[in-house]
C-alpha cells in the first residue's frame, strides 16, 4: 500500500504571544560579527558580514555588506 495524497483540515483558536516588533533607527552594530575582504565589483574590499536573526525593523545597513543565514546570503554592494 502506498500513500499519495494526504490532506487534513483543522481549525484551532489561536492565541498569539508574539508582538510586532516597533521600527526604530539603528545601524545593525548588534547583529555585525565580522569584517572581512569580500570581491566586489571586479576587486575586494572590506564588508561587515551581519547575522540576519539579530538585525531588528528599523536597522539601516549601508554596503559593501554581507547578511548571512543558515539557507542564504544578500550581498549589498558598495
Amino acid at each position: 500500500m502506498e500513500i499519495v495524497n494526504l490532506r487534513m483540515r483543522m481549525i484551532a483558536e489561536v492565541n498569539p504571544t508574539h508582538q510586532r516588533a516597533r521600527a526604530r533607527a539603528g545601524d545593525g552594530c548588534g547583529a555585525c560579527y565580522a569584517e572581512r575582504d569580500v570581491f566586489f565589483d571586479g576587486r575586494f574590499v572590506k564588508a561587515r558580514l551581519y547575522h540576519r536573526d539579530g538585525l531588528v525593523p528599523g536597522d539601516a545597513i549601508s554596503g559593501p555588506a554581507m547578511i548571512t543565514e543558515y539557507s542564504a546570503a544578500t550581498a549589498l554592494p558598495l
